[in-house]
Formats: structure tokens, C-alpha cells, sequence
């Protein structure tokens, strides 16, 4: 596969590629098809982010447990017309035989993105958020896990991931309800940060549309995509 994605909505189409990676349906149904695709400078440093790089984000956790990316190259910005204000990067993205995580898509995708969203913050404050302030729940999922709750995300390292994957597996039908951070992304915001459902803060301040747009950037998600989330 060869392609060009648009810069403004790399990330779906990217999530959906590692999806059929990770299951092998689509593209990957017959094998594991290789991919050069260009995008963004700034998505492509999401993808081969290491540990505890500020771009390490949900994209890298999902690209580096399924593919290994040997090659790439900068494309400036003055070789396209009109000129765009970023530079492109182009990568060639092989799905592994064997995934670094022996753990299914889309609970690994819910985890990353869930504790992701709050990038800023040690991972048990968005834990604490999935479950839905249960503390107990929390406690003992990080325990389950045996990772440290004071970390940020893009410090744990790939077999933390699995770890908590795995913890989240077992324990889910434990909890008495959890955020679906794909489908309810403003729903884990304005309980984090305290909105209530008119968009205002509880003293009454004006919501904050700049930390909103922030913390969908951390989702690797847009305001367009968010509206199309019923």
C-alpha cells in the first residue's frame, strides 16, 4: 500500500490500518501487506516515539506493538504547492509476524486512549476517571498490573502496557460501569475538570474551549470527529 494521507485526519485512518494489522481483516486479510504512507511530520514522530518522548502518544503504543517502521525521510513543506505551514514525513510501516503484545486490539486501543487522555497527569488520575471514581477499583487495578499509578503514560513502557491491558481484561466486569473514552471523550473531560452538562465550570466560570480542543489533541482525536461520536 502506497499513500498519501491528508494531513488534518491522519490518525482514523491510521488507527483502522493497525486494526486490520492486529486482526487481520481489510488490507491485511490475505497477509501482511506493507505500507509506505506519508503524513505529517508531527504524526509520523507520534508513530516511532520512544518511551517518555513528548510525542509519545496512543499512535505509538498501537504502531510499535503491531509493525516496525525501518525507513523514513523528511519532505519539506516548500516541495508542495501551495505550501503547506508543516513538513511531511514518509514511512514504511511493516506488520510484525508476532505482535510485542499478546493482547486484543481494541482492549489495548481502550486502555491506551484512556490513559492518555490526560497526558499531563500520573495514570491514576484517568484510571480513576475510566472507573468512574471507584478507588478501590483503581487501586487494585494498578496492583493487578504491578506498574507505578504516579507515572505518565508516555513513560511506561511497551510490556506496561500489556501489563495494564491484561489487568483491564480481567477486571472490567468488575467495575460497576466504565468511560468509554472512544465513544464519550467530552463525557471523561467535564468529569476530570469538573463541567457539568451546560458547559460551564461549577463556579460558573466560562467553560474552556482551549483545554477541551487540548485534551481531544491528547485523544489523537478532532472537534469534527468528536461531533460525528453518537
Amino acid at each position: 500500500l502506497i499513500a498519501n494521507l491528508p494531513f488534518n485526519i491522519s490518525t482514523p485512518p491510521v488507527v483502522r490500518l493497525l486494526r486490520d494489522i492486529a486482526n487481520h481483516t481489510g488490507l491485511c486479510h490475505y497477509g501482511r501487506t506493507h505500507m509506505v504512507l506519508s503524513f505529517q511530520k508531527e504524526v509520523g514522530e507520534r508513530l516511532v516515539a520512544p518511551v517518555a518522548h513528548t510525542q509519545r502518544s496512543r499512535l505509538s503504543i498501537l504502531a510499535q506493538t503491531y509493525t516496525s517502521i525501518p525507513e523514513s525521510f523528511i519532505i519539506k513543506g516548500s516541495a508542495f504547492i501551495p505550501e503547506p505551514k508543516v513538513d511531511a514525513v514518509v514511512l514504511k510501516i511493516v506488520p510484525l509476524e508476532t505482535p510485542r503484545l499478546n493482547v486484543p486490539f481494541d482492549d489495548l486501543e481502550m486502555i491506551v486512549r484512556a490513559l492518555f487522555c490526560f497526558r499531563r497527569k500520573m495514570i491514576r488520575h484517568a484510571a480513576r476517571v475510566m472507573f468512574r471514581g471507584d478507588r478501590d477499583i483503581t487501586d487494585q487495578f494498578f496492583r493487578r498490573a504491578d506498574v507505578v499509578d504516579s507515572l505518565r503514560a508516555q513513560e511506561l513502557t511497551l510490556d506496561e502496557w500489556g501489563r495494564l491491558c491484561q489487568a483491564y481484561i480481567d477486571m472490567k466486569h468488575l467495575a460497576t460501569g466504565i468511560v468509554n473514552f472512544e465513544r464519550d471523550p467530552i463525557e471523561a473531560y467535564n468529569e476530570f475538570y469538573g463541567v457539568n452538562t451546560e458547559g460551564f465550570m461549577k463556579d460558573e466560570r466560562e467553560h474552556d474551549v482551549v483545554a477541551e480542543e487540548a485534551i481531544l489533541r491528547d485523544l489523537d482525536m478532532s472537534p469534527l470527529i468528536v461531533d460525528t461520536l453518537d
